[in-house]
């Protein structure tokens, strides 16, 4: 269930992925703020932008990440673990989208 899951946690699992996917560092480090966090009128918006659009931004950059990726067999260190670009890809489908 995706409400169970860390809005901060994705937005930055991303930004490994990503990061991971092309040898370059991430510099989208998204900090909650707090003098702006009494005027916000849904959780969503704690990111600074808003959740969802945060979101979006980092999704788009994995998407580039992953075009980048020359083949499936290619071999990443994400969370502790070796996985092939193919594996890498299904876990983000599976842990962002169902």
């Amino acid at each position: 269930m995706l409400s169970a899951i860390p809005q901060q946690w994705i937005i930055d699992h991303n930004i490994v992925i990503t990061a991971e996917l092309t040898h370059v560092a991430t510099h989208l480090r998204v900090q909650p703020d707090s003098s702006r966090r009494s005027t916000l009128n849904t959780p969503a918006n704690h990111y600074g932008g808003g959740f969802e659009e945060l979101y979006r931004q980092t999704a788009r950059q994995m998407e580039k990440g992953f075009t980048s990726v020359t083949s499936a067999e290619l071999r990443y260190r994400i969370d502790g673990i070796d996985l092939d670009a193919a594996t890498v890809y299904d876990k983000q489908i599976s842990e962002k989208v169902i």
